[in-house]
């Protein structure tokens, strides 16, 4: 019960009216153009829990990752019904388990913080250079690979499927490891997701409307995320003089 009780406080904690209005359209317009489309309920139940996990989680929140795992669960349902065999790769092997390994990650950090105005958030900090190196270099690498499966799997949109893989799982390290450049690798493959699900409407499948604009209110999200990342990066700096987090590793 303390737990869910958590949940919530820590959900309702601290919205300007940008983020309100923002949480408002993921709710409405997805059920507005889920029975205009006449879209299934998997498809905007999906819709709506992803928008709001992905707000949460451009706001630094905890609950975002907790939200995340059930939308998570059930866009790959989506995904798979589509065809889209990278997504249910992404979100499924990846994104799952670094999501879990991140609220485990965060969860930890959080019990560090001695202000309680803090809890709900944690300090955004850096990476080493070498340790960003190696994560571009293993997914350019790995994307090889990941070309060969989706294409044996008969995914489609081969290509942006890989591209979109690759950067996802940059995306979900970079958020796990606290770093302000994973809201950078979340917009990029927006821009990915949202090629893939129009691509998936314009050849018939016009139910996907509502992942489509779900994935284009994921972008705005994600593009408010980098500024709020920033933000917190700059009051961290301001806050904790004695030491410099942004350039500091992390050891989780």
């Amino acid at each position: 019960m303390s737990g869910r009780r958590k949940f919530f406080k820590d959900f309702s904690r601290g919205w300007n009216a940008f983020e309100l209005t923002m949480l408002i359209i993921g709710v409405v317009v997805p059920i507005v153009l889920g029975i205009v489309f006449n879209s299934s309920p998997l498809e905007i139940v999906t819709s709506i829990l992803f928008i709001t996990a992905m707000l949460l989680i451009a706001k630094a929140k905890i609950a975002g990752f907790l939200l995340a795992l059930v939308a998570y669960a059930l866009y790959v349902v989506v995904s798979f019904q589509k065809g889209l065999f990278g997504e249910v790769i992404t979100i499924g092997l990846f994104s799952i388990p670094i999501t879990i390994w991140t609220i485990f990650s965060w969860l930890r950090k959080c019990k560090e913080c001695k202000d309680k105005d803090k809890k709900s958030t944690v300090e955004i900090v850096g990476i080493r250079p070498k340790e960003l190196t190696l994560l571009v270099l293993s997914q350019i690498a790995m994307g090889v690979g990941y070309f060969f499966l989706l294409r044996a799997l008969g995914t489609n949109f081969l290509i942006i499927s890989t591209a979109a893989l690759a950067v996802n799982v940059m995306g979900d390290y970079l958020c796990a490891r606290r770093n302000v450049l994973g809201p950078f690798a979340y917009v990029l493959y927006d821009i990915l997701t949202i090629t893939l699900w129009l691509m998936v409407f314009i050849n018939g499948g016009t139910g996907a409307i509502v992942i489509l604009v779900m994935q284009i209110v994921t972008f705005v999200n994600d593009t408010y995320g980098i500024v709020n990342w920033i933000k917190l990066v700059k009051k961290n700096k301001s806050t904790e003089k004695e030491s410099n987090p942004i350039e500091m590793p992390i050891h989780s």
